[in-house]
């Protein structure tokens, strides 16, 4: 089903992507709008920055807000281009199902996978999502996330038990990711799922911002602590690598022990 004004809004958009700036007549003129109906939409899309107003002109033009869609969608397929190589890499390696995860909202999401050899194996998809307290990938985007991000979602976090050794408070959580920014990956046990258990290190781009989670996941019995140890030597020095493709440089790791990934 189609909302109406969500679609006249994207036809805006679309609009000012092919013309050019525009005023406020023109851009209802062309869509069919009056103009009264195109100013409200047009005022939305500003407050959002999606687009922008020349007070002088009085044209409007692509904002920022929708630059930065282009941007994530764009820098979302580099991720991945570069991340399969050492997808590949760790699969073979380990016999266990590799992925790449990113921060979505309050979640982690899986964005790409390679299966393991194992026969019992992780059946993660692209796409799922798992609370980022929960599960070695989101503990890890949160251990090396910037403070006042970090700051926020532990605001907003239910703390919901998954399963016995899902973290369930904010003090438990900050411990954790202390102890993952001082070894540089993170290990987990059925904390979303029962019986999966995983590693992760963080991606960081040529900003030392941590963009991805680079990580393994099997099943809790084969993936005993001392198993996860290994692989989390693994998984951190793929992640290094991974990181420097992507233009990161280990002088930003300098600024403070915690941003160290090996």
């Amino acid at each position: 089903m189609t909302i109406e004004s969500v679609d006249k809004a994207i036809q805006i958009l679309n609009l000012l992507a092919v013309s050019g700036n525009l005023r406020v007549n023109e851009i209802a003129r062309r869509l069919d709008l009056t103009p009264s109906t195109a100013s409200r939409l047009l005022s939305t899309l500003a407050d959002r920055s999606y687009v922008q107003r020349d007070h002088r002109t009085r044209e409007y033009k692509i904002g920022y807000g929708a630059a930065q869609l282009g941007f994530a969608f764009l820098g979302r397929l580099e991720l991945r281009e570069a991340a399969r190589p050492y997808l590949k890499q760790l699969a073979a390696q380990t016999g266990e199902t590799a992925l790449l995860s990113v921060v979505n909202g309050l979640n982690v999401m899986c964005i790409d996978k390679i299966e393991g050899s194992h026969t019992i194996r992780n059946h993660a998809s692209w796409g799922d999502m798992v609370p980022l307290y929960c599960g070695s990938a989101g503990k890890v985007l949160l251990a090396f996330m910037a403070p006042d991000k970090l700051a926020q979602l532990m605001g907003l976090f239910e703390f919901k038990a998954f399963q016995v050794n899902t973290i369930s408070s904010p003090e438990k959580l900050l411990q954790e990711l202390e102890k993952i920014r001082r070894v540089g990956y993170a290990s987990s046990i059925e904390e979303f799922s029962q019986g999966g258990a995983g590693v992760a290190a963080p991606v960081f781009d040529h900003q030392g911002q941590a963009v991805a989670a680079l990580h393994v996941g099997g099943v809790a019995s084969r993936l005993v602590p001392e198993a996860l140890d290994q692989l989390g030597n693994l998984v951190r020095k793929a992640a290094k690598q991974l990181s420097q493709d992507l233009g990161y440089v280990l002088h930003h790791a300098k600024k403070t022990d915690s941003l160290s990934i090996g």
